[in-house]
């Protein structure tokens, strides 16, 4: 294992130990045992790589089982965003592929956790979230269709 990789692997492990922590803060009962599962899920995706996510899923499930404010389910999220990174990405590329899509995620953190904290009462606003979410990720693909690369290329000509 080289040093580059040794040292991805250890950052992986100590945030995917930080999510399941977060997660099962102030926990009893059902939550507790999933946050526990959620470390151990960790554990096990120090040889396992796709043990991760099975992790950060346990994460999430603490987190909704034992009913988290938003700023603790905001850090569990972009724990688990951070865990998922560093445990797929090359070893090679954490450096220089995690700044982007974690500055994305941090951002993203902020605006969610100070939405979800904002004491507004309107019964109609969730009638949004789908449409918004489908141009969310409309915008988020639109480099990967043929047209927009070819189009974009050719505006660089």
């Amino acid at each position: 294992m080289t040093y580059v990789h040794s040292k991805a692997h250890l950052l992986s492990t100590v945030v995917g130990l930080a999510t399941a922590t977060i997660a099962g803060i102030n926990t009893a009962g059902s939550a507790f045992v999933v946050a526990v599962a959620c470390a151990l899920a960790v554990g096990v995706g120090i040889r396992v790589r796709h043990a991760a996510t099975t992790a950060v899923l346990l994460a999430a499930v603490a987190a909704m089982l034992s009913n988290a404010p938003p700023l603790q389910a905001g850090l569990v999220g972009l724990c688990g965003a951070y865990y998922l990174l560093l445990r797929h990405a090359e070893p090679r590329s954490v450096g220089s592929t995690g700044r982007s899509p974690m500055v994305a995620a941090v951002c993203f953190t902020v605006v969610a956790v100070l939405i979800a904290s904002l004491p507004l009462d309107f019964p109609w606003l969730t009638i949004l979230a789908g449409p918004s979410m489908f141009v969310a990720y409309i915008v988020a693909v639109r480099p990967f269709f043929p047209r927009a690369v070819a189009r974009s290329n050719r505006d660089e000509i």
